[in-house]
């Protein structure tokens, strides 16, 4: 199947299983890895310079972020999930897997945003302005502190 790549600076519309980024703090992901280029200008020149990959940081991803990262990215890119594909390709049983988001997405499915389905999720009309929120269900990392605690990660508005 194809997938597309998405990036914390932008997305791009081609299937890669890899991703070079360049630039400062440019994400590279490769091989199941994310890579952060260097932030500050004089660093990431003094390593180019030295020719010298300008990495500042790194994380190997782990089975689950792999399975999220493709829940994310299919969400983001096509505005679909096919459950089906999801557990052929990670061997899960993803209504299992998911089965706290599943019951997040009732409410965002009231209001519109999203049609569950028994093997897929779509976000749909209103909802695909603001996919981002219906994507930072499955975001493991985002910190789902009580109601009105300061955001871990950017704001979706």
């Amino acid at each position: 199947g194809s997938e597309m790549c998405i990036r914390d600076r932008g997305y791009t519309v081609r299937h890669a299983r890899d991703s070079v980024a360049f630039g400062l703090s440019a994400i590279a992901d490769i091989d199941g890895a994310f890579v952060q280029n260097q932030r500050k200008l004089n660093r990431y020149q003094h390593a180019v310079g030295a020719g010298q990959l300008p990495a500042e940081r790194g994380y190997v991803l782990s089975a689950d972020d792999r399975i999220r990262k493709h829940v994310i990215t299919a969400l983001m890119c096509t505005f679909h999930l096919d459950l089906d594909d999801l557990d052929q390709r990670f061997g899960i049983d993803s209504r299992a897997y998911f089965a706290d988001e599943w019951e997040a997405l009732a409410p965002l499915e009231e209001d519109g945003f999203v049609k569950r389905s028994e093997r897929r999720i779509d976000v749909e009309g209103t909802g695909r302005l603001f996919v981002r929120n219906v994507c930072m269900l499955f975001d493991a990392y985002l910190d789902k502190g009580e109601p009105g605690d300061r955001p871990r990660f950017s704001r979706t508005v």
